[in-house]
């Protein structure tokens, strides 16, 4: 019962210490505050009635103001505290699940199932607000509702019947209620997180540009309204049904106290009952009826709320990469990576074969390549031929579908996720730079944290990238932050310079295999080849993959690899594969030597004076 809502407070109570005992104080102050309300009015009658010993009215007058006071201070306390709780458990559980999300396989977190499941396990962790007063009520409830069972059997076991009655017949009204709330939020889910898209949107700088010169405001703010107006329509439609089914539970239990005050009345008109019990037992049927209500009411939300959390333990129960350090490594794999260490880099690549879940067919077919240290490879080919794919694979990114990649001799999958990485260092096409300092971008330490010979190291990869005379005119240098998302003097770089740097990141990290996948893509061809040039200098006698669709760039590398189709079509150095007139890379080379030529040769366009 409830089980996702158990395991996601076991997973969040750490960070909240004392909150088991705050709500164990709230339970006892909601659930005992109205039972002493009953009993002490009686007491207080009986003495007004009865004996009138003024000593006695007055310690039961001073017991209900003091216990009402006492537990109205320790109810405002408790809330106070399990709210404080209850953020601090909500965050850890955004925290657990970033790191989840951070740690899933690259393959697992790009499939839409998996972004689906993650978008509804951020929208149901907000089930966790709220859930103090909901247990606090539902505790609460138990204990009203004992106590009322008590003192109903003490003095007048038949009106039981009359209190347990309309809460039965409420029973169907909480499950309707329960099923609207259900599909509530499932109908809600695509509507909210669509709507969360476009606030988003508006709110991100970087989309400023085009939703203003393209008068992308107009449409959506329009879009955005559609959203909020399904929304809206779905909300109707839930509180409309909802009320109708609340109402009818406020009808039953209205109608029991009706009842019980006219059976009652009668029995005190004709003298049955004493004023003191007609208050006690009026107002112990009332309170069982509430406890019956409250604990059916929050019994369903409970529910709803085990229902939303559900997706949050699936995703918290996803496989996730090995990033485990320390492990005891077997000797060969040991041998292979203190030999990749110290700069030695052979991969072979054998029957490679690799098609993507949601695929209908293989990317990579069969594939066999050879990787040699010191070696500068260019992988080239058509859009589609499978190049970017294998340099995923290469990073670990994807498994396989079938064949083996081997780094000197052992199969990567063997070695540690952590150890592996730190021999590659690779820029993709689509890069991702955070907005943290220079130096933390680029080493992952603050400035201040870098040595001498540190700081020396990473200004000289930003000027082996191109962008020394650009850091020079930086007045805070390394430390200066990149964009201004995080401080207001950041540095905003150009497209082409943000590349740059993603370059200098490359070659800061010293990794043993240097991959370079399309990251020159936003540079003009002249920047491009000086880019190139720098890195094949950089990167020689370091083995080095380069993938880029102009082929001027590449010509320079050790051997070019042409990929189509899948496979590897031809292999050669520039010359070589120059000399096969039927070949690709030929066919690829002079259309777009033929591009330029023909852009060269063009006329300037004349401005008309007309």
């Amino acid at each position: 019962m409830l089980k996702s809502l158990r395991y996601m407070l076991n997973l969040a109570l750490p960070v909240a210490p004392g909150y088991r005992l705050w709500l164990l104080a709230s339970v006892l102050a909601t659930g005992l505050s109205p039972l002493v309300n009953v009993y002490i009015p009686k007491l207080i009658l009986d003495e007004l009635l009865g004996p009138r010993y003024l000593p006695s009215f007055i310690l039961y007058v001073g017991m209900l103001a003091g216990l009402n006071l006492v537990f109205s201070l320790l109810r405002s306390v408790c809330h106070q505290r399990l709210g404080l709780g209850m953020v601090r458990m909500f965050h850890q559980m955004s925290n657990l699940m970033d790191q989840k999300a951070m740690h899933l396989p690259y393959a697992q977190g790009e499939r839409k199932s998996t972004l689906d499941l993650l978008e509804r396990a951020d929208h149901g962790s907000y089930a966790l607000y709220d859930l103090d007063i909901h247990l606090s009520q539902a505790g609460g409830a138990i204990i009203s509702l004992i106590g009322s069972l008590v003192m109903i059997l003490a003095y007048d076991w038949r009106f039981l019947f009359l209190a347990l009655i309309p809460n039965l017949l409420a029973l169907p009204c909480f499950r309707r209620i329960k099923d609207l709330e259900e599909d509530n939020a499932k109908r809600n889910v695509p509507e909210n997180r669509a709507f969360r898209y476009f606030l988003n949107v508006a709110g991100d700088y970087r989309w400023a540009k085009d939703l203003r010169l393209y008068q992308g405001q107009g449409m959506m703010l329009g879009k955005a309204q559609a959203v909020m107006d399904k929304i809206l329509a779905i909300n109707h439609s839930f509180f409309t049904k909802s009320g109708y089914w609340n109402g009818l539970v406020r009808v039953l239990i209205e109608g029991q106290t009706a009842l019980i005050f006219i059976l009652l009345g009668l029995a005190l008109a004709a003298g049955r009952v004493t004023a003191g019990v007609f208050a006690l037992l009026y107002g112990a049927c009332r309170q069982f009826g509430e406890a019956m209500n409250t604990l059916l009411r929050v019994g369903t939300e409970l529910i709803t709320a085990n229902v939303n959390l559900k997706p949050l333990e699936e995703v918290m129960q996803l496989p996730e990469m090995d990033m485990r350090h320390g492990v005891q490594l077997p000797r060969d794999v040991a041998e292979a990576l203190n030999q990749a260490r110290a700069g030695q880099v052979d991969f072979a690549i054998r029957d490679l074969l690799f098609q993507y879940p949601t695929g209908d067919k293989p990317v990579l077919r069969g594939l066999h390549l050879d990787i040699k240290t010191g070696e500068t490879l260019a992988l080239v080919g058509r859009n589609g031929s499978g190049k970017s794919t294998l340099v995923k694979l290469l990073c670990r990114l994807y498994t396989p579908t079938s064949g083996t990649i081997t780094l000197n001799g052992v199969d990567i999958a063997r070695f540690p996720l952590p150890l592996y990485y730190r021999l590659l260092a690779p820029t993709f096409q689509d890069f991702k730079l955070l907005p943290f300092r220079l130096s933390e971008l680029l080493s992952g330490k603050a400035a201040s944290d870098l040595s001498a010979g540190e700081a020396e190291a990473l200004v000289q990869s930003i000027t082996q990238a191109g962008m020394g005379g650009w850091l020079a005119e930086q007045p805070r240098g390394i430390d200066s932050f990149f964009t201004k998302s995080l401080d207001e003097h950041g540095i905003v770089p150009s497209g082409g310079q943000e590349q740059k740097l993603a370059l200098a990141r490359s070659v800061a990290r010293q990794g043993r295999f240097l991959i370079m996948d399309e990251p020159t893509a936003a540079l003009d061809p002249r920047s491009e080849e000086e880019v190139f040039s720098q890195m094949l200098s950089i990167t020689r006698g370091q083995t080095a993959l380069f993938i880029s669709h102009r082929l001027s760039s590449t010509r320079f590398a050790d051997r070019i690899l042409v990929m189509d189709g899948g496979n590897i079509l031809q292999e050669g150095d520039h010359r070589q594969l120059m000399a096969q007139h039927s070949g690709l890379y030929r066919h690829m080379f002079l259309a777009q030597a033929q591009q330029y030529q023909q852009a060269e040769d063009q006329p300037s366009p004349r401005l008309s004076t007309g």
